[in-house]
């Protein structure tokens, strides 16, 4: 699959916000997609095409000629886009608070100026329900890095999958689970060792269910405390003293909540590369979501 470089998708990215959240130019906004795109509306249904998109769209919208449209965050993570958007409606009440809903909208850039996928997540997933929770710089981190392993899963979900697309999905995932719920992570872990105990369903719909569950339990510093020594036990006999020293005083200060995440999982992150541990460097503890974000800054 071709990886399109990021000033390219910027460039579309930008377009999209200026057609829609700017000027609200729903025929134009359509055309921005492929003629075999696939829009996932969360509540409101599959639409293929970029015709059914357009027919849609403009027909959904003007019943909400008052809706404004206000986008709080966005990130780009290879030829993926994921944006965090408010629906915005007259306040009914008067009193000047905001009336409207958010959602996470996640889009897969096609090339050309297009984009092949849009989808929403609505709901309880998608929204915090309580409005400035995500101020809160713990649970801000947990909500996005919650969204991205969604986005993963239904793409490991999409197709055909196969029992050992499931084992490296989980693989991958194995320490950002053991950081959200312990339990959780051997739960998982149970399935996806006997994946012929259940139907291809059953099995589908309860991991899914129980990994979406383990990762709304918000990662306390004591969880990824233990995740953090886990991975350095990979390194013990191979760091110079004065190596190993620093790494246990970053997590440990860390621990003592004197430096934030990003301070030991950097020094980690430089060990697994300089040291070539393939395991750790798979597994996306290291790097949930994009960089750019500096979500870990302030955890």
């Amino acid at each position: 699959m071709t990886t399109y470089p990021r000033e390219e998708i910027e460039a579309a990215f930008a377009e999209y916000r200026r057609l829609g959240v700017g000027e609200e130019d729903w025929p134009a906004w359509a055309k921005l997609f492929t003629d075999d795109a696939l829009y996932e509306e969360h509540n409101l249904g599959v639409f293929k095409g970029q015709k059914a998109i357009e027919e849609w769209i403009v027909s959904c919208m003007k019943d909400y000629s008052t809706m404004t449209l206000w986008m709080e965050w966005y990130a780009i993570d290879g030829n993926r886009v994921a944006l965090y958007i408010w629906n915005n409606l007259p306040d009914p009440t008067g009193t000047g608070k905001r009336f409207g809903f958010p959602n996470t909208t996640f889009l897969e850039y096609a090339g050309d100026g297009k984009f092949s996928f849009e989808g929403h997540v609505t709901g309880p997933l998608a929204n915090p329900n309580v409005e400035g929770r995500l101020s809160d710089p713990r649970l801000r981190e947990n909500f996005i890095a919650r969204m991205f392993a969604y986005w993963r899963l239904r793409e490991l979900f999409a197709g055909r999958w196969t029992a050992g697309a499931l084992v490296r999905f989980h693989t991958a995932h194995k320490l950002i689970l053991m950081a959200h719920s312990l339990p959780a992570y051997q739960q998982l872990g149970r399935l996806v060792a006997a994946p012929r105990a259940l139907t291809r369903k059953d099995l589908e719909e309860r991991y899914r269910t129980a990994f979406m569950a383990a990762l709304s339990t918000i990662a306390t510093t004591r969880r990824h405390t233990n995740v953090l020594q886990h991975m350095a036990g990979y390194f013990k006999d191979r760091l110079d003293d004065g190596s190993r020293r620093e790494l246990e005083s970053a997590i440990e200060d860390y621990r003592r909540e004197l430096v934030p995440l990003i301070v030991p999982i950097t020094l980690v992150r430089h060990h697994v590369r300089t040291l070539g541990i393939e395991y750790l460097a798979g597994q996306l503890y290291l790097e949930p979501h994009p960089k750019e974000l500096m979500l870990r800054n302030h955890v």
